[in-house]
């Protein structure tokens, strides 16, 4: 989807400890993975600085009516591959976090829930690309991967016992237009304010195809060599 960040004081101790273990080792594996090829390595950290900077950007604009913003994780996989996107991404929520989008104890979390998304964008594109054409492709993988990042970041929220609904106001705006929904409609039509979010996501991925769709397309024209996937 445009994503959505989970904030600081939304989940408990014991969670936020077992995401930010996890999402460290997996940093550490990935940077030891990709030390290991010096020249791959060195070749793409300007490539990384570029897409991270991209990320940042995207992160920041508005989207109008809907409650979340773009996050291009695709875009970042296909031009960085999945070691150096996960670093990308970690380095994107931790300056996020600094500037009070998302939350630093809640880091590990919100990283892990996109490198998740990376890697099903990555290798269900990576299986379809000669399959289909590369605009399905990604039309595809964008929507598996951020239906799997959203249904992962509802399931985290209920398995670790909180209110999803407050969890989301905490999250974004868009709780308060559920809540308003639901509060008109009243309880019989409780399911309105759940409508209107489903509603809001499936734009939101939406969105995030046609602009991943213009930037690979654009890319494929002039530097297809830039792309781990998709290129050809």
């Amino acid at each position: 989807m445009s994503h959505l960040h989970v904030t600081d004081g939304v989940l408990d101790l014991w969670v936020i400890i077992i995401a930010n273990v996890v999402a460290f080792g997996l940093l550490c594996y990935t940077c030891f993975a990709m030390v290991k090829d010096n020249d791959k390595f060195y070749n793409n950290l300007a490539k990384l600085g570029v897409v991270s900077a991209l990320m940042l950007i995207t992160m920041s604009i508005p989207l109008g009516p809907i409650p979340a913003h773009l996050s291009l994780v695709l875009v970042a996989a296909l031009l960085l591959g999945p070691n150096l996107g996960f670093i990308s991404i970690v380095i994107v929520n931790l300056i996020l976090a600094l500037i009070g989008h998302g939350g630093i104890t809640v880091l590990g979390l919100n990283s892990l829930i996109m490198g998740v998304e990376l890697l099903i964008g990555f290798y269900l594109f990576s299986f379809m690309f000669n399959k289909i054409s590369w605009r399905k492709a990604i039309a595809v993988s964008v929507a598996g991967a951020l239906v799997v990042s959203v249904t992962l970041m509802v399931t985290t929220l209920v398995f670790a016992g909180q209110d999803v609904s407050e969890a989301f106001q905490s999250c974004s705006t868009c709780c308060n237009q559920l809540d308003t929904v639901s509060n008109e409609q009243g309880n019989g039509h409780s399911h309105g304010g759940i409508y209107l979010f489903l509603g809001t996501v499936g734009a939101g991925i939406l969105l995030e195809i046609l602009v991943v769709l213009a930037i690979v397309g654009y890319i494929r024209k002039v530097r297809p060599d830039y792309l781990v996937k998709g290129g050809s």
